[in-house]
């Protein structure tokens, strides 16, 4: 027979791994080496996403912006990475579907469903910060409507 605290502990298991991650992107400082800790790379892959639509945005010919919707990423392929030695630059392609915000000229705003496929890699900025940036192959295709992100 199983103890109290035996049954305490297996009705609390955790639910099943989900390929649904927020789209919020968390950076934190290490105190103790004075610099900002390495993203993850699921992180990295949200701040190449961002770039990219920051990139399309600056392209649109009718001035609308895009972002991530509801704060929900899907995950098809995970980020994976060119296998680098551990420290040093190294570039991932992954792929993912998300909902897009639009924000038009004039004030109205609108959504629509994404599936992207990114190519990224470490980069220093010009303060010599960690930074990510995408490059080709990059797409980003608009999906029917009704598509279900989990």
């Amino acid at each position: 027979m199983a103890t109290r605290r035996e049954m305490l502990f297996e009705a609390n298991k955790k639910p099943a791994q989900s390929d649904t991650i927020p789209a919020t992107v968390r950076f934190t400082i290490d105190k103790k080496k004075r610099m900002m800790k390495a993203l993850t790379p699921e992180g990295k892959m949200l701040c190449a996403l961002r770039k990219a639509l920051a990139k399309m945005s600056d392209g649109e010919p009718h001035g609308c912006r895009f972002y991530i919707d509801n704060n929900e990423v899907q995950i098809l392929r995970p980020p994976t990475g060119s296998g680098g030695r551990a420290g040093e630059a190294q570039s991932f392609t992954a792929s993912g579907r998300c909902k897009l915000g639009v924000c038009h000229p004039e004030g109205h705003k609108s959504s629509k469903v994404i599936e992207f496929s990114i190519s990224f890699r470490d980069t220093k900025d010009e303060l010599g910060l960690d930074d990510v940036e995408f490059f080709d192959p990059t797409t980003i295709d608009e999906l029917p409507r009704n598509t279900q992100i989990r």
